[in-house]
């Protein structure tokens, strides 16, 4: 599957903000509620950085919330019958698998 620009672009900088924190610990096991919680405080800072105006800002805070939501996805997936990810498979058609 080719990639949109757009998405290419929003996920090589959300890669960047992960990188930036990998003094910190994983987020396998962060409960669901906490993660949840977390992207609500991102979406209050993103809510001010859109009041400051600060581009740069709201583009990280974006970052934030889309990093904790594949967070959230990614402690999910184990525990649900999940699409195969492959390039060769269209996400809207089900081929189901546990995740190893």
């Amino acid at each position: 599957m080719k990639l949109r620009p757009a998405l290419r672009f929003f996920a090589k900088k959300m890669e960047l903000v992960l990188r930036d924190n990998d003094h910190k610990n994983g987020w396998e096991d962060i409960g669901n509620t906490e993660i949840a919680d977390c992207i609500d405080q991102e979406l209050h800072e993103l809510r001010e950085a859109i009041v400051s105006g600060n581009i740069e800002c709201i583009r990280h805070e974006c970052c934030d919330i889309a990093n904790f939501a594949m967070m959230l996805h990614d402690n999910l997936t184990p525990r649900i019958l999940t699409a195969e990810r492959t390039d060769d498979h269209d996400d809207d058609h089900c081929m189901f698998h546990k995740r190893s």
